[in-house]
């Protein structure tokens, strides 16, 4: 993980079994590999639009 002190003026959520932070360009590939081609990812949040790795980078 990153310096947290760089990312003073953004909220992260902390709890006891999740921690959620921004994405970052790091996490490109992971997210646009897993999240949005899962079949349950995409049911339950009802995302219908089929994205380009572009894209989601944008």
């Amino acid at each position: 993980m990153k310096d947290p002190q760089k990312y003073e003026a953004i909220k992260f959520l902390e709890g006891k079994r999740v921690y959620l932070r921004p994405i970052e360009n790091e996490d490109l590939d992971l997210f646009y590999a897993k999240a949005l081609w899962d079949k349950e990812v995409r049911r339950l949040t009802g995302t219908q639009t089929v994205f380009s790795r572009l894209g989601v980078q944008k």
